[in-house]
């Protein structure tokens, strides 16, 4: 069975650029309206999926996102009476290096 998981950013992890942090175009976002500095979205492609702080939105449009504390992988949740994919979250940090 595959397993579909939305993400509010579509943004490659592992790419940063001169900030160090991972980023995006706010119009990959399905839903820009969801991506505010400071926010936790869900960020991601493929299998390397993370919640994630956004750090700033730049007047081009470029978002940068904090992955908190590791990548997520989905996971199976099994019942009786249905199949359901869910996002295992990791501690939030406060600051790169800060767990809470």
């Amino acid at each position: 069975m595959a397993i579909t998981v939305d993400v509010d950013l579509r943004v490659d992890l592992q790419t940063m650029d001169e900030t160090g942090l991972p980023w995006a175009l706010l119009d990959a976002a399905p839903n820009s309206s969801r991506i505010v500095p400071g926010g936790h979205i869900v960020a991601g492609s493929g299998s390397a999926i993370a919640v994630a702080v956004v750090v700033d939105i730049t007047d081009e449009g470029i978002v940068h996102v904090h992955p908190s504390a590791g990548l997520s992988r989905p996971t199976l949740t099994y019942s009786s009476t249905k199949t359901s994919a869910q996002i295992l979250h990791p501690p939030v940090c406060q600051k790169p290096g800060q767990l809470r």
